[in-house]
């Protein structure tokens, strides 16, 4: 049930590409083989791209960009390929800058997580909201950070107002909920 994801080819922004739609078809091209499945999204290395790059994206299929520091529900975007959603996607909760650039305490994710669901609560819960686990397994699986990691799970799974879902999932259920409205006709 994993779900594959475009990510670039080299660990290295879009914008910095000489041939940034050679980039994204390699890379499409390159995950749609290894896995046999279509490649519906799109987290670009770094969340750096150019002005044109969700145009690209849309017009090789990517139907969902994750590059946006966005709130916790999606929303559309226009490109010259026709409507895109944007997801959320919050640094707060990537393992990169909470361990490896703000140097966070083994607990920090684990905490991070609890404050989000606090306030969430206290907003008194009447509309989803998405919360995004950005992980990397070199940060957050090594021992006295993994305990934490299982804490953060555990806490999620307790509740029963909580749903996991990969991020196609998720754009579609918005989709569904909240279609575009305009087109390219």
């Amino acid at each position: 049930g994993w779900e594959f994801v475009g990510h670039g080819w080299l660990q290295r922004s879009l914008a910095r590409e000489d041939d940034e739609v050679a980039v994204i078809e390699a890379t499409l091209e390159k995950l749609r083989g290894f896995s046999g499945q279509p490649v519906r999204g799109w987290l670009g290395p770094g969340l750096g791209e150019t002005f044109e790059t969700p145009d690209h994206l849309r017009a090789n299929g990517i139907e969902w960009l994750s590059d946006f520091y966005l709130d916790d529900l999606p929303c559309w975007m226009r490109t010259s390929e026709g409507p895109m959603l944007a997801l959320p996607y919050a640094l707060d909760l990537n393992d990169v800058p909470v361990y490896a650039i703000e140097h966070g305490s083994s607990d920090e994710l684990l905490q991070r997580v609890r404050y989000t669901l606090e306030q969430f609560d206290a907003e008194g819960g009447s509309q989803p909201r998405v919360i995004t686990l950005a992980l990397h397994p070199h940060l957050v699986g090594v021992p006295h950070r993994a305990i934490h990691l299982a804490r953060a799970l555990d806490l999620l799974m307790q509740r029963d107002d909580t749903l996991f879902a990969t991020s196609s999932q998720i754009a579609d259920w918005f989709a569904a909920a909240e279609p575009p409205e305009w087109s390219l006709a």
